[in-house]
């Protein structure tokens, strides 16, 4: 249900098209699609820019959310019937200040100007369209400090439990 498929398929695309422009994707993490996923990003000669990592934790993680520019949280909740969700790596990559793409809904983060919302569904992710959004992110203020700021006033516990006893009132 994470869908990494779908953004190497969208890098790849833009890539063949642009191939001047300089893009990265790091993909942390192993499990049971991993060898899937290698196999697509060799298919589509995409090894050059399309990168694996294995799993990370502590501060080799974090050394990879800090050299970062933005993040891809899951894509394809579909496949799971999950078309509202609330993941953990959303909200560590606002931490991180980390702009990011999301495909489900998720209650944190509705009409959120820091988050690129693609479809949740198998259609075609446009890389041209994410690209375009992150440059209006970046160039409408929002860094790394304000993303970060978002998530130390709304996503911590004290945050929470405010808005619990708020709401039972």
């Amino acid at each position: 249900w994470h869908g990494f498929d779908r953004i190497i398929n969208s890098i790849s695309d833009f890539k063949a098209k642009n191939s001047n422009i300089i893009i990265n994707l790091n993909i942390v993490g192993d499990g049971p699609d991993l060898k899937r996923l290698i196999n697509l990003t060799e298919r589509l000669s995409a090894s050059d820019f399309i990168k694996f990592h294995g799993e990370k934790t502590g501060k080799e993680l974090e050394d990879m959310y800090l050299n970062s520019d933005m993040a891809v949280s899951s894509l394809a909740g579909f496949r799971k019937s999950l078309f509202i969700s609330s993941e953990i790596k959303s909200r560590e990559y606002c931490l991180y200040g980390l702009p990011f793409v999301l495909a489900s809904k998720d209650p944190d983060f509705y009409n959120c100007d820091f988050v690129i919302n693609v479809e949740n569904s198998d259609s075609e992710i446009r890389f041209e369209d994410i690209l375009s959004e992150y440059i209006n992110i970046r160039s409408n203020g929002f860094g790394k400090e304000s993303i970060h700021s978002y998530a130390k006033e709304k996503l911590t516990f004290e945050a929470k439990k405010k808005e619990i006893i708020s709401e039972s009132r």
